[in-house]
């Protein structure tokens, strides 16, 4: 593990571990988004359905898009827009009391959180050289996945003494993600 660790350079893992902060992040309130919209909204399971596939297709254009502006406008500065703007909408969702603006902050949570991943994924190729970047690639969905199982565990904790404390956590994560990119 030592070995592996020093063949890469420390902005590898810089970015790696900002990365995986803000998919803990996520992760936390991902799990249970669907019991806080029935709870809070009285809405359906098919209404949150509709609402998870307007979120995946946002997904898929902020992405596209973020490709195209990261190229523009820079690696850097999209992966931080990309944090900031849906850092607040997310603190946003916690205080939104209408079923139809939670809905239309799902759409744009959708497009924004995406908008930074050709960024990320543009930096880490920039930052190893083309005989470690499968491996790279490779340690950051390990590290996507190890966030992805700590994130809910955490999540639910907090979803036991309320949702708010998701959605404030979320955004203290992404702020914490955004102070990693902007100084390392």
């Amino acid at each position: 593990m030592r070995k592996t660790f020093f063949r890469y350079p420390k902005i590898f893992w810089t970015l790696m571990g900002a990365l995986f902060i803000d998919r803990v992040g996520g992760a936390l309130i991902f799990p249970f988004l669907s019991l806080y919209v029935t709870a809070k909204f009285g809405v359906g399971m098919t209404e949150v359905g509709a609402m998870f596939a307007v979120h995946s297709i946002s997904s898929f254009f902020g992405n596209m898009f973020g490709g195209a502006l990261a190229d523009k406008y820079g690696r850097k500065t999209m992966l931080i827009i990309g944090l900031v703007i849906s850092a607040g909408i997310s603190l946003g969702m916690g205080f939104i009391q209408t079923w139809e603006l939670f809905y239309l902050l799902a759409f744009l949570t959708g497009f924004v959180a995406n908008i930074g991943g050709p960024a990320a994924h543009a930096m880490v190729a920039d930052i190893l050289p083309p005989e470690k970047r499968p491996d790279g690639f490779g340690i950051w969905r390990v590290a996507v996945n190890l966030a992805v199982t700590i994130g809910p565990a955490l999540g639910g904790l907090m979803a036991g003494y309320s949702y708010m404390l998701l959605f404030i956590s979320d955004f203290v994560v992404s702020c914490i993600t955004v102070g990693i990119v902007f100084f390392a």
